[in-house]
């Protein structure tokens, strides 16, 4: 099966100054991401959030990384170039509208590869669709402009047999794209877990074999972290006393 999605555009924010996310939360999933689907590359988006409880199952997360609090992800199909110069046009901020949340890493990176858990009997081309609990996010530094993935291809039969693992894809940096205005310099690969049961706990669950992947990689693991979904109604988590919020699993509706 061809895989229309060729690349992600990630963004990794931190909390807004205020404390206060909800404003440009609202402005994000009500007019910015949609008015992005206006561009014929744009395969999906989706944006995952960082909870008390997601934070304290982190893995790792280098000196200056540990603020990052919401993952975002733009699926994009070729032709790239084209895709990102209307990507940057479309949906900017304008007078009025909310800060961007200060930002952390951004990047356009290429899909290496996709593997889905047997259990889900999807194609693993179909798996961001999929509805999810959220994520577990792997970013690596790569030491090497072109690093091995050898060490996680051989971890990746382990993670998809740990319960709430629906499946794995991993992008790197493709030095030959045209840089775009603050873009993160360096060469990276992220990692992308889609799971289907509360993120904290599997994340929880993953430690052992990401101990296996990390131990031959040519990397430097910048976050490793799981995050939740987010969805629109969701905004009231967000606000000033987050960290007092329930899970998803216990919000009401």
């Amino acid at each position: 099966m061809e895989n229309r999605c060729s690349f992600s555009y990630l963004s990794l924010a931190r909390h807004a100054e205020t404390g206060d996310d909800r404003p440009y939360l609202d402005w994000h999933q009500f007019v910015h991401m949609p008015e992005k689907y206006q561009i014929m590359g744009i395969v999906g988006g989706q944006r995952w959030i960082s909870t008390s409880a997601c934070r304290a199952a982190r893995a790792a997360e280098s000196p200056g990384w540990s603020t990052v609090s919401h993952v975002t992800s733009y699926l994009m199909a070729d032709p790239i170039e084209e895709t990102l110069d209307e990507f940057m046009r479309v949906g900017a901020p304008m007078m009025g509208e909310p800060a961007y949340l200060p930002n952390q890493f951004q990047r356009t990176l290429k899909l290496l590869d996709i593997h889905a858990a047997p259990r889900v009997g999807l194609p693993p081309q179909v798996l961001p669709f999929r509805p999810n609990r959220g994520i577990y996010f792997v970013l690596e530094e790569l030491l090497e402009p072109e690093g091995s993935s050898d060490s996680l291809r051989e971890v990746i039969p382990e993670l998809l047999g740990v319960s709430g693992v629906a499946g794995v894809w991993t992008f790197a940096s493709l030095s030959n794209l045209r840089p775009r205005n603050l873009y993160t310099p360096g060469h990276y690969r992220a990692t992308v877990l889609y799971l289907d049961k509360e993120p904290a706990v599997v994340g929880m669950q993953l430690a052992e074999a990401l101990e296996f992947w990390w131990r031959a990689a040519p990397a430097k693991v910048l976050l490793a972290a799981p995050f939740e979904s987010m969805t629109a109604m969701d905004l009231d988590r967000f606000g000033p006393g987050e960290d007092e919020a329930p899970s998803i699993a216990e919000s009401p509706g």
